[in-house]
């Protein structure tokens, strides 16, 4: 309760402090991205991702506008934040693939199984907003068609709305799961993107160490453990190794 009364407090100061609005301010950003002001916009953008609020629209904005300043990290960083949020939008999957363009490395991403790519589609099949105004639909149903069937003192109806609660229920528990998982997922701190022009990836948490390979900027990688100020990675194709902490920049928007 004083976490959240904290942080409602340093929203108020902070909408104070600017005197505007989330709307207002993506209204500027998009003003100023338009005129080609892409500094201005970014600073627009920034402020409402300031004030707590976290839009795949706001991701998306900035990572067009960080894309034509040819800010390949930065593009790649935004453009997969708003993949997060909403994993099906097809503009951003698509910018995402134009981003990754820019990149020096080209890395072969490792086959899926069926089963995994069936569970990928299953869990992307809608935003988190989506699944959670779902399970909560499925909560009041099974609710409801529960109580009916508490009540009522006829069989044949009894019989039909137990065997209805009892499917509503199924479903309530899948999407319970399915939310879950996502929100597991969005939590995670183990990915990131490389923000450094070119680094070496070591085989030990140490420059003594062989150098396994190089990564440049905007690179996705995941982070398998961290040991002090270095971090064990692994790459899309499968690849692991060691490189600095400082090097990357965490998929994550608690850290904002």
């Amino acid at each position: 309760m004083k976490n959240t009364l904290l942080a409602l407090l340093g929203l108020f100061l902070n909408l104070f402090m600017t005197g505007q609005s989330p709307d207002e301010l993506f209204l500027q950003g998009n003003e100023a991205y338009n005129d080609g002001l892409y500094e201005k916009a970014i600073d627009s953008y920034e402020k409402i991702l300031n004030q707590k609020v976290h839009s795949v629209a706001v991701y998306f904005n900035l990572g067009n506008t960080y894309y034509r300043m040819g800010s390949i990290a930065e593009s790649i960083f935004y453009f997969e934040m708003a993949n997060k949020l909403s994993p099906n939008e097809k503009d951003v999957i698509n910018n995402i693939k134009y981003a990754k363009n820019m990149s020096l490395d080209s890395i072969e991403e490792l086959p899926k199984s069926q089963f995994a790519i069936i569970i990928e589609k299953i869990m992307n099949f809608l935003s988190i907003n989506n699944w959670t105004n779902l399970t909560l639909f499925f909560a009041w149903l099974f609710s409801s068609l529960f109580a009916v069937y508490i009540w009522n003192r006829e069989s044949i109806i009894k019989r039909i709305f137990f065997i209805a609660s009892i499917m509503t229920f199924f479903l309530l528990s899948t999407s319970f799961i399915i939310l879950h998982n996502k929100e597991n997922i969005i939590e995670e701190n183990n990915a990131g993107i490389v923000f450094e022009k070119q680094i070496n990836v070591q085989s030990e948490p140490n420059f003594r160490s062989d150098i396994l390979f190089n990564l440049n900027e905007g690179t996705k990688i995941i982070v398998l453990e961290k040991l002090e100020e270095w971090l064990k990675i692994r790459i899309a194709n499968g690849a692991e190794g060691w490189i600095e902490n400082k090097s990357i920049k965490f998929l994550n928007y608690k850290k904002l």
